[in-house]
Protein backbone atom coordinates (compact mmCIF):
# COMPACT_ATOMS: atom_id res chain seq x y z
CA UNK A 1 0.00 0.00 0.00
CA UNK A 2 1.41 3.28 -1.23
CA UNK A 3 1.27 7.13 0.67
CA UNK A 4 -1.62 8.00 -1.29
CA UNK A 5 -3.95 5.12 -0.73
CA UNK A 6 -2.69 5.13 3.24
CA UNK A 7 -3.76 8.41 3.13
CA UNK A 8 -7.32 7.94 2.09
CA UNK A 9 -7.48 5.43 4.46
CA UNK A 10 -6.56 7.59 7.15
CA UNK A 11 -9.49 10.03 5.80
CA UNK A 12 -12.02 7.05 6.23
CA UNK A 13 -10.86 5.91 9.31
CA UNK A 14 -10.27 9.77 11.08
CA UNK A 15 -13.74 10.43 9.61
CA UNK A 16 -15.64 6.88 11.25
CA UNK A 17 -13.97 7.95 14.10
CA UNK A 18 -15.21 11.43 14.52
CA UNK A 19 -18.27 10.48 14.01
CA UNK A 20 -18.54 8.35 16.84
CA UNK A 21 -16.69 10.69 19.37
CA UNK A 22 -18.52 13.91 18.26
CA UNK A 23 -17.30 17.45 17.98
CA UNK A 24 -17.08 18.47 20.96
CA UNK A 25 -13.50 17.27 21.51
CA UNK A 26 -12.68 20.45 19.93
CA UNK A 27 -12.23 23.76 21.77
CA UNK A 28 -12.95 27.03 19.53
CA UNK A 29 -10.02 29.41 19.81
CA UNK A 30 -10.14 32.94 18.15
CA UNK A 31 -6.78 33.63 16.06
CA UNK A 32 -6.34 36.18 13.15
CA UNK A 33 -10.53 36.63 12.54
CA UNK A 34 -10.91 33.27 12.51
CA UNK A 35 -12.45 30.20 15.14
CA UNK A 36 -9.94 27.74 14.88
CA UNK A 37 -10.43 24.03 16.17
CA UNK A 38 -7.81 23.24 19.66
CA UNK A 39 -8.36 19.18 20.02
CA UNK A 40 -8.53 18.52 23.55
CA UNK A 41 -6.34 15.51 23.83
CA UNK A 42 -7.52 14.36 26.82
CA UNK A 43 -10.86 14.38 26.49
CA UNK A 44 -9.96 12.62 23.00
CA UNK A 45 -8.27 9.81 24.57
CA UNK A 46 -11.44 9.37 27.20
CA UNK A 47 -13.73 9.04 24.03
CA UNK A 48 -11.81 6.89 22.14
CA UNK A 49 -11.18 4.00 24.72
CA UNK A 50 -14.98 4.39 25.93
CA UNK A 51 -15.90 3.81 21.96
CA UNK A 52 -13.18 0.77 22.02
CA UNK A 53 -15.26 -0.57 25.59
CA UNK A 54 -18.96 0.29 24.41
CA UNK A 55 -17.95 -1.62 21.04
CA UNK A 56 -16.38 -4.96 23.31
CA UNK A 57 -13.20 -3.81 21.60
CA UNK A 58 -11.52 -3.23 25.11
CA UNK A 59 -12.58 -4.83 28.22
CA UNK A 60 -14.71 -2.20 30.75
CA UNK A 61 -12.00 -2.93 33.36
CA UNK A 62 -9.08 -1.74 31.05
CA UNK A 63 -6.85 1.23 31.80
CA UNK A 64 -5.29 3.50 29.58
CA UNK A 65 -2.53 5.89 31.16
CA UNK A 66 -0.42 8.63 29.53
CA UNK A 67 3.19 9.37 31.10
CA UNK A 68 6.24 10.88 29.58
CA UNK A 69 9.24 8.58 29.33
CA UNK A 70 12.99 8.69 28.85
CA UNK A 71 13.35 7.11 25.73
CA UNK A 72 16.16 6.75 23.26
CA UNK A 73 16.78 9.53 20.29
CA UNK A 74 15.48 7.43 17.73
CA UNK A 75 11.69 6.89 19.65
CA UNK A 76 9.16 9.23 19.66
CA UNK A 77 6.94 7.26 21.74
CA UNK A 78 5.91 3.77 22.48
CA UNK A 79 2.38 2.29 23.59
CA UNK A 80 2.05 -1.40 25.55
CA UNK A 81 -0.57 -3.49 25.74
CA UNK A 82 -0.31 -5.32 28.61
CA UNK A 83 -2.05 -8.16 29.93
CA UNK A 84 -3.64 -6.86 33.19
CA UNK A 85 -6.06 -4.82 31.43
CA UNK A 86 -3.79 -1.85 31.27
CA UNK A 87 -2.40 0.06 28.07
CA UNK A 88 0.41 2.61 28.43
CA UNK A 89 0.92 5.53 26.11
CA UNK A 90 4.71 6.69 26.81
CA UNK A 91 5.99 9.84 24.67
CA UNK A 92 9.27 10.59 24.96
CA UNK A 93 10.20 13.16 27.85
CA UNK A 94 12.66 14.88 25.59
CA UNK A 95 9.49 16.36 23.18
CA UNK A 96 8.17 19.57 23.17
CA UNK A 97 4.41 19.62 24.39
CA UNK A 98 3.24 20.60 20.37
CA UNK A 99 5.30 16.81 19.43
CA UNK A 100 3.85 15.36 22.71
CA UNK A 101 0.30 16.51 21.88
CA UNK A 102 1.14 15.28 18.27
CA UNK A 103 2.55 11.63 19.35
CA UNK A 104 -0.16 10.95 21.74
CA UNK A 105 -2.87 11.63 19.27
CA UNK A 106 -1.12 9.29 17.28
CA UNK A 107 -0.96 6.62 19.88
CA UNK A 108 -4.57 6.77 20.30
CA UNK A 109 -4.90 6.76 16.40
CA UNK A 110 -2.72 3.33 16.49
CA UNK A 111 -4.97 1.93 19.47
CA UNK A 112 -8.10 2.37 17.99
CA UNK A 113 -6.83 0.63 14.03
CA UNK A 114 -5.26 -1.97 16.67
CA UNK A 115 -8.19 -2.99 18.12
CA UNK A 116 -11.21 -2.73 15.39
CA UNK A 117 -8.85 -4.10 12.86
CA UNK A 118 -7.84 -7.03 15.17
CA UNK A 119 -6.77 -8.03 18.87
CA UNK A 120 -3.49 -7.11 19.72
CA UNK A 121 -3.70 -8.45 23.34
CA UNK A 122 -5.49 -11.31 22.13
CA UNK A 123 -5.75 -12.96 25.74
CA UNK A 124 -2.18 -14.15 26.37
CA UNK A 125 0.09 -13.15 28.51
CA UNK A 126 3.06 -11.21 27.08
CA UNK A 127 3.54 -7.81 26.57
CA UNK A 128 2.71 -6.25 23.42
CA UNK A 129 4.94 -3.09 22.08
CA UNK A 130 4.52 -0.44 19.76
CA UNK A 131 6.85 2.39 18.88
CA UNK A 132 6.91 5.75 16.83
CA UNK A 133 10.08 6.11 15.75
CA UNK A 134 11.81 9.10 14.97
CA UNK A 135 12.40 8.66 11.37
CA UNK A 136 8.52 8.77 10.68
CA UNK A 137 9.05 12.68 11.71
CA UNK A 138 12.42 13.08 10.16
CA UNK A 139 11.08 11.31 6.81
CA UNK A 140 7.75 13.81 6.86
CA UNK A 141 10.34 16.45 6.95
CA UNK A 142 12.50 16.07 4.53
CA UNK A 143 9.02 15.28 2.23
CA UNK A 144 8.16 18.64 2.89
CA UNK A 145 11.32 20.32 1.53
CA UNK A 146 12.74 17.85 -1.10
CA UNK A 147 9.49 15.83 -2.60
CA UNK A 148 7.28 17.12 -5.65
CA UNK A 149 5.52 13.38 -4.83
CA UNK A 150 5.12 10.77 -2.78
CA UNK A 151 7.88 8.53 -3.73
CA UNK A 152 9.95 9.33 -0.56
CA UNK A 153 7.55 7.64 1.99
CA UNK A 154 6.10 4.72 -0.49
CA UNK A 155 10.14 3.55 -0.42
CA UNK A 156 9.52 4.10 3.26
CA UNK A 157 6.14 2.53 3.98
CA UNK A 158 5.96 -1.60 4.26
CA UNK A 159 3.61 -3.97 5.70
CA UNK A 160 5.28 -3.58 9.40
CA UNK A 161 5.10 -0.35 9.88
CA UNK A 162 1.74 0.55 7.60
CA UNK A 163 -0.08 1.38 10.66
CA UNK A 164 2.41 3.51 12.16
CA UNK A 165 2.18 5.71 9.05
CA UNK A 166 -1.64 4.87 8.77
CA UNK A 167 -2.06 6.40 12.41
CA UNK A 168 0.03 9.42 12.00
CA UNK A 169 -1.96 10.44 8.58
CA UNK A 170 -5.34 9.78 11.28
CA UNK A 171 -3.96 11.86 14.04
CA UNK A 172 -3.01 14.96 12.07
CA UNK A 173 -6.97 14.67 9.97
CA UNK A 174 -7.94 14.59 13.65
CA UNK A 175 -6.33 17.49 14.51
CA UNK A 176 -7.42 19.56 11.53
CA UNK A 177 -11.25 18.49 10.87
CA UNK A 178 -12.86 18.92 7.58
CA UNK A 179 -15.30 21.76 8.17
CA UNK A 180 -12.08 24.32 9.04
CA UNK A 181 -9.81 23.27 5.76
CA UNK A 182 -10.80 26.11 3.95
CA UNK A 183 -9.93 28.55 7.17
CA UNK A 184 -6.59 26.68 7.22
CA UNK A 185 -5.71 27.74 3.99
CA UNK A 186 -6.63 30.84 4.24
CA UNK A 187 -4.21 31.35 7.17
CA UNK A 188 -1.63 29.41 5.76
CA UNK A 189 -1.31 31.26 2.72
CA UNK A 190 -0.56 34.36 5.12
CA UNK A 191 2.82 32.63 6.03
CA UNK A 192 3.78 32.47 2.76
CA UNK A 193 3.46 36.30 1.60
CA UNK A 194 5.74 38.80 3.06
CA UNK A 195 3.07 40.97 3.98
CA UNK A 196 0.83 38.63 5.31
CA UNK A 197 1.59 39.68 9.08
CA UNK A 198 1.46 36.24 9.89
CA UNK A 199 4.62 33.44 10.72
CA UNK A 200 4.57 29.98 10.24
CA UNK A 201 5.49 29.86 13.62
CA UNK A 202 2.73 31.80 14.83
CA UNK A 203 0.15 29.22 12.98
CA UNK A 204 2.12 26.40 15.23
CA UNK A 205 1.57 28.20 18.08
CA UNK A 206 -2.17 28.67 17.48
CA UNK A 207 -2.54 25.14 16.66
CA UNK A 208 -0.36 23.66 19.12
CA UNK A 209 1.17 21.62 16.44
CA UNK A 210 4.75 21.47 15.18
CA UNK A 211 5.03 23.01 11.96
CA UNK A 212 6.63 20.68 9.90
CA UNK A 213 3.08 18.89 10.27
CA UNK A 214 1.38 22.02 9.46
CA UNK A 215 3.70 22.21 6.32
CA UNK A 216 2.82 18.54 5.61
CA UNK A 217 -0.75 18.81 5.79
CA UNK A 218 -0.89 22.08 3.76
CA UNK A 219 1.60 20.77 1.01
CA UNK A 220 0.89 17.07 0.85
CA UNK A 221 -2.06 16.16 2.11
CA UNK A 222 -4.59 19.11 1.44
CA UNK A 223 -3.90 19.10 -2.21
CA UNK A 224 -4.36 14.89 -2.56
CA UNK A 225 -7.47 15.25 -0.51
CA UNK A 226 -9.26 18.18 -2.53
CA UNK A 227 -8.37 16.67 -6.43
Amino acid sequence: MDAKQLLTVALSKSQELSKKIGTDIYQSISFQGFKIPELNIEVFERRAIGILKSENKLSERTVVSVQPFPLNDEILGIVLYLNNNRIDIHPSANLNKWKERLVVCKELCQIYLDFTESNPADGSNHVLFREIRKQIFELITLHNETAAHFDQLDLAIDDKNRNEFLSFFMAINMIFPPERWSDFKILYEKTTRADGGLTLYDMAYAYQMPRFALKFFRKRMLPYYEK
